[in-house]
């Protein structure tokens, strides 16, 4: 089973740091498809470990990236819905 997706929004500047350039926290499916995403929050820490923790669990990859990154990229795995 995948992860559920996390929702946060970013309602911070952290320093100098545009929002886009925030850390996030990707998984990807063995084919490489994007299921899952959460800002890399240190108010959220825990919460944070403990899905990334289950989505390695899961099978997925783990990647750090940027909060752009994330909007940007096309998410869903096609590969799963053709089986």
């Amino acid at each position: 089973m995948l992860p559920r997706l996390l929702e946060a929004r970013i309602t911070h500047d952290e320093g100098n740091m545009s929002n886009e350039e925030i850390p996030a926290y990707i998984a990807r499916t063995p084919c490489g498809c994007l299921v899952f995403a959460t800002v890399d929050n240190g108010k959220r820490s825990k919460a944070v470990a403990k899905e990334i923790s289950k989505a390695i669990r899961d099978g997925l990859t783990i990647e750090r990236v940027t909060v752009g990154f994330v909007r940007a990229a096309k998410w869903g795995c096609d590969h799963k819905k053709k089986k």
